[in-house]
């Protein structure tokens, strides 16, 4: 049955039905209610292209994440999707990779879909703002984004203060008169140059090096192991390692274990992110928690205030805290 036979068997006009549908206009009570009646008696569900038609609302938001295979974009990108869910949402979920012609590419998606909101899941969206298609496709639409910035008026952020995170670390190593700190740096992320940032202030601040204590290595397990097999090759092994995330962090431990270097004995090790990796980790890790719950109701609330067009619309920063496990 379609919507004329519907507007034939209650009597009332196809304008009348769609007002129904749509809550929009003027209906009589009794009118209404004999409409609804029809459409749950044929269980009727309106199209949602359609309904946006009338309502200028689809009722999507797009979420872009890097990779939700990675733990932390995972977490950040379920929260996210179960509030706005709550709040009448669907969600579309996208993994970009990393890659500017795939944030294109859905970001493109996106705009055909007139969807309501934009959320971006990491920092590397930040460097949206290099590309001018990328920057006309967020105008005009509610974005939010986790942990990075891009500078528009219609673009809001929740960031965490990785700076500080990376700084706590540091403080806690050398509070235990451990000076022969290295950081690790496993990625190229706007979040991971702030991260490399805080060790250089903190290495200052504690007076224990600059930029020599900074090593480079690649993202996760394999990154983590290799750092320690060259640090062994070379015949140096610090008493403190400071790594800007959790899984790397926990390659690392490993490494260490597996060539008989002691943990924390001989050599500490900090991670960052708190996440289900440093409680696995044997020992369990020392790590930064910068709270991803927290980050995904407050970019929710920022959005909503967005789509509801509140004026009073501000950025957050969320500071983490260390949490202390057994590798320090």
């Amino acid at each position: 049955m379609n919507i004329y036979d519907m507007a034939s068997e209650a009597g009332v006009s196809i304008a009348t039905i769609s007002r129904v549908m749509n809550s929009s206009g003027r209906v009589k009570k009794e009118t209404r209610e004999r409409v609804e009646a029809v459409l749950k008696k044929h269980g009727y569900q309106p199209n949602a292209a359609a309904r946006g038609l009338v309502t200028k609302n689809m009722w999507t938001i797009g979420i872009l994440t890097v990779d939700i295979r990675v733990i932390h974009y995972a977490n950040t990108s379920y929260i996210l999707e179960q509030a706005m869910s709550r709040t009448g949402y669907n969600v579309m979920l996208c993994n970009t990779g990393g890659m500017m012609e795939e944030n294109l590419r859905y970001l493109r998606m996106m705009r055909e879909k007139r969807v309501d909101g934009i959320i971006l899941v990491g920092s590397i969206f930040g460097r949206l703002a290099e590309n001018e298609e990328a920057m006309n496709l967020l105008s005009e639409i509610p974005v939010v984004i986790c942990n990075g910035f891009l500078p528009m008026e219609n673009i809001h952020s929740v960031m965490v203060d990785d700076s500080l995170g990376i700084y706590l670390a540091v403080q806690h190593l050398t509070a235990q008169g451990r000076r022969n700190i290295l950081y690790v740096q496993d990625m190229d992320t706007d979040s991971a140059l702030i991260k490399a940032e805080g060790f250089r202030k903190a290495a200052k601040v504690f007076g224990i090096g600059g930029d020599n204590r900074i090593l480079r290595t690649s993202f996760g397990l394999d990154g983590g192991r290799s750092i320690v097999q060259e640090l062994i090759k070379g015949g140096s092994i610090p008493d403190g390692l400071v790594f800007g995330e959790d899984l790397t962090a926990a390659g690392a431990v490993k490494a260490l274990a597996e060539a008989g270097v002691n943990v924390p004995g001989q050599t500490a090790v900090t991670g960052f992110n708190n996440s289900i990796y440093a409680e696995i980790s044997t020992p369990s890790l020392t790590s930064i928690d910068n709270k991803y719950s927290l980050v995904g109701e407050f970019a929710v609330k920022l959005l909503s205030s967005l789509l509801d067009k509140q004026q009073d619309v501000v950025d957050v920063t969320i500071r983490p805290v260390l949490v202390k496990r057994d590798s320090t």
